[in-house]
């Protein structure tokens, strides 16, 4: 409706192309933080196995397998949440090159997800705003265990998440160079 256009702030697109149109003529500015490949697959098993009723089928998988079992169920039925989703997120494509130019000439900010207070902090300045301590949650202490992907799983992993791979190294890069400018003008 219009008034939730108009209430909506933040456009957030979760394994599908982003395809985020002007919202009644407004303009808005993209950010993102990346995470590795690695933490975010092992981070959707213990999401998806601490679901109070889980109904979907990568949650049903997650309550029946172990890590490595959900991750090969996730391979098998659903590959878009472990094969480049930031890329095919971004550009619709497992093309780290056309990801990077969207980055470099769309989003006002990026950032590695270790960088959360960095990039919270780099925000509040650069848009000029008042200065708050942002309260971490959805901080999962989930792996009590240390449970550990398989070796084999994680080199299937690193092999079929290359541009993903390749797009946190391009922003961890460019997000440095930002806070290293930044630090030079204060």
């Amino acid at each position: 409706t219009t008034e939730e256009k108009q209430n909506l702030r933040f456009i957030s697109s979760n394994q599908e192309r982003m395809t985020v149109p002007n919202i009644l003529g407004k303009y808005f500015l993209k950010i993102m933080t990346i995470r590795d490949p690695l933490s975010r697959i092992q981070s959707y098993y213990f999401e998806a196995k601490n679901a109070k009723n889980p109904t979907k089928p990568y949650q049903i998988a997650a309550a029946k397998y172990d890590v490595n079992g959900f991750i090969n169920y996730l391979y098998d039925k659903e590959t878009y949440m472990v094969s480049n989703p930031y890329c095919i997120c971004l550009s619709g494509t497992q093309d780290f090159l056309i990801t990077k130019k969207i980055i470099d000439t769309e989003f006002f900010l990026a950032a590695p997800i270790e960088k959360l207070d960095e990039f919270l902090n780099l925000l509040i300045s650069k848009m000029s705003l008042e200065k708050k301590r942002f309260e971490k949650y959805r901080v999962s202490n989930t792996n009590q265990n240390k449970t550990i992907i398989s070796e084999k799983l994680i080199d299937r992993i690193i092999s079929t998440n290359k541009p993903d791979i390749d797009l946190k190294k391009h922003i961890e890069s460019e997000f440095k160079n930002i806070l290293d400018n930044y630090k030079l003008n204060f």
